[in-house]
């Protein structure tokens, strides 16, 4: 098929990449005039210079296209430009209209979050919203709702590594401790990056995902809590830990962009922190008919990604 990607350039997205490239398929690469384009520099992709919020950009981006699959999105808010609802919400939206428009697409794919809902908090709320227009559009709809992706260049388990090695602020205080915000057992199904590129091709390709929301997560849950008891076996640091009541870090939450570029936790990331991240059991293999990678198989990467932090 000729298939549109958005957000190729991303952690997942390159890797859907080359899974698409490498069934035969013909990629065009949605992306933004200010992207860089070295994951995509040995790909036989098209790119095309567009971004999803200025619709105009999207003239001409689909012709000739047979799927899309849609994986823009942001697990932070850079305003003014990128917010949840202007990227998740506003862009979704454009880009239907375009696929409208083409009045040939055979597949629309939307990679969303487990949790995504009507509820109080933006990220999860904006993503429902897209997941709305996406079953509202009139296409043939396929929407993925994803756990926590982990792999070479994740944001989630590297941020615990740095949090193991050094916690982001109070390092006086809390130099000796491993911070635990909260009781530490809200429960995550973490699914390497790869396998999530896996199934994001075989949604694509396969007539049996229509119509449907299929929440996908690795094989194993972990407590937010053990999941930092694995990253300080794998990187070799034990030390103690240390819960901080969710009431007690929220004044500290919100002051830290005043100190960091790129806070370690964000207010409403904080808001989430109690918030279950859990598919159903072997979801992947029922649905998709592959084995997904185990956690520990595959997190040694975190060991040279700190190496190359401090």
């Amino acid at each position: 098929m000729h298939i549109l990607l958005t957000g190729a350039t991303g952690f997942i997205g390159r890797r859907a990449a080359q899974r698409l490239v490498g069934r035969g398929h013909q990629v065009r690469c949605l992306v933004r005039a200010s992207a860089d384009l070295s994951p995509l520099q040995y790909l036989p992709v098209e790119v095309w210079r567009g971004d999803v919020t200025d619709r105009a950009s999207l003239a001409g981006a689909l012709d000739e296209v047979q799927a899309v699959a849609h994986l823009v999105g942001i697990i932070r808010e850079r305003p003014p430009t990128a917010t949840f609802p202007r990227v998740h919400v506003e862009g979704t939206r454009n880009l239907l209209e375009a696929c409208q428009r083409q009045g040939d697409i055979h597949r629309f794919l939307f990679l969303s979050s487990i949790g995504a809902g009507p509820g109080p908090h933006p990220y999860l709320r904006t993503k429902w919203e897209a997941e709305e227009l996406v079953r509202g559009s009139g296409l043939p709809w396929t929407i993925l709702r994803s756990s926590i992706v982990f792999g070479p260049g994740d944001e989630f388990m590297n941020r615990l590594a740095a949090l193991v090695r050094r916690p982001p602020s109070g390092d006086r205080m809390l130099a000796p401790f491993v911070p635990i915000i909260g009781s530490g057992r809200t429960r995550f199904q973490p699914i390497f990056v790869e396998d999530v590129a896996e199934c994001i091709l075989r949604a694509v390709e396969g007539e049996a995902y229509a119509g449907r929301t299929v929440e996908i997560g690795g094989p194993e849950q972990f407590s937010y809590e053990e999941l930092v008891d694995i990253v300080m076996d794998t990187l070799g640091v034990h030390r103690p830990k240390l819960h901080l009541p969710v009431a007690l870090m929220r004044p500290a939450v919100a002051l830290m962009p005043l100190v960091y570029r790129e806070p370690p936790l964000t207010s409403q990331q904080l808001a989430m922190i109690e918030l279950d991240n859990v598919a159903e059991p072997e979801v992947v293999q029922r649905e998709f008919g592959f084995a997904p990678a185990r956690l520990r198989d595959r997190l040694e990467y975190i060991v040279e990604e700190s190496r190359r932090a401090r």
